[in-house]
């Protein structure tokens, strides 16, 4: 054979495997301790391998973590891009501890399974965005916390939780499909829009606390940020047997849009300054209220439950359907209405 034939042979098909991998993506393997996500000499194509990948991670690779990822305690991952990719990011076989940093200005996008263990602690700064190209991803943060906006956008596959989350920042839902599977949910703000025929969000039989105040914008007065929102027009929303709590001092609980929204138990627990609820429509199997309120809208309740000694105002020309009423007063704390 011509030996100049073969070669052009050779070339072809690493070319071609090449382009296979950057279409599909492959399992790439973190090795040789400490160091930064962009240095390519830390990523591998076998697990404690030494042969190196054509590129650093991208949106179709699976990130794996594992045995063979540290040889000692007390390691730094670096993720050091302003951008970074990959499919699924899995540290579930980690025997050594690591920290997983990031600056505030990097973004991590994800597209299928974020999974920890407890030997991980996660404390990149930036945002993190989910837009699952995997049916059932799952989410297991093993007790960790989001430092910054979590964003979960719309795409062919869909996300689960496998354990408890929490966010300090803001839960955002552009889009997409999400299951709380029942874990709880734990965010500074929350946010979700629902506009699309495609968004399916289900928070069933979840415990949701939202801890942040109602605030208005440093540069703009005029406009106010909620503790939590919900805006929809189209798309499915679930929160059955579904209980949320906003625990701050003047909390503000919005829900926009057509329609009727269902939710389990929403309240207010603080105790102390003035909450609002700002519906056009919600059915609540309980809306229980620590502090003082000022309820606008319709809503349909089994139970309200109002604490003594608070004063609460609802809408004027609104209906307000309940079922039973729990407020019990006396003389030294008399509920008014």
């Amino acid at each position: 054979m011509n030996p100049l034939i073969s070669l052009k042979k050779i070339i072809l098909l690493t070319t071609l495997l090449s382009l296979t991998n950057a279409l599909l993506g492959i399992d790439i393997y973190w090795i040789g301790g400490s160091g930064k996500w962009s240095d390519l000499s830390h990523w591998a194509t076998t697990s404690g391998g030494n042969i190196r990948p054509s590129a650093i991670p991208g949106s179709k690779d699976n990130v794996i973590f594992d045995d063979k990822s540290f040889a000692a305690p007390n390691q730094t991952v670096q993720i050091d891009q302003q951008i970074t990719f990959c499919q699924s990011l899995n540290m579930s076989t980690v025997t050594q501890s690591v920290e997983v940093q990031g600056a505030s200005s990097g973004i991590l996008n994800i597209f299928g399974d974020l999974i920890f263990n407890d030997k991980i602690n996660f404390t990149f700064l930036g945002e993190v965005n989910f837009s699952a190209a995997l049916p059932n991803a799952q989410i297991q943060m093993a007790g960790n916390s989001f430092q910054s906006i979590i964003r979960f956008k719309e795409n062919t596959g869909s996300f689960q939780l496998n354990g408890d989350i929490e966010i300090d920042s803001l839960l955002l839902f552009e889009g997409g499909n999400f299951s709380s599977k029942g874990f709880a949910i734990k965010t500074g703000y929350l946010d979700i829009i629902l506009n699309n025929i495609k968004t399916d969000i289900n928070f069933d039989d979840s415990n949701v606390t939202i801890v942040g105040s109602a605030f208005y914008l440093s540069y703009n007065s005029n406009i106010e940020i909620p503790s939590a929102i919900i805006s929809y027009s189209q798309g499915k929303f679930s929160g059955k047997n579904t209980s949320v709590a906003l625990s701050a001092a003047n909390a503000l609980f919005q829900v926009k849009g057509i329609g009727g929204l269902q939710w389990g138990k929403l309240a207010h627990t603080s105790g102390m300054g003035k909450a609002r609820m700002q519906v056009d429509s919600i059915s609540l199997q309980q809306y229980s209220l620590s502090s003082e309120t000022f309820t606008t809208g319709t809503i349909s309740m089994d139970t309200l439950s109002l604490a003594k000694g608070r004063t609460y105002r609802f809408q004027e020309g609104r209906n307000y359907k309940l079922k039973f009423l729990n407020a019990q007063g006396d003389c030294a704390n008399p509920i008014q209405i």
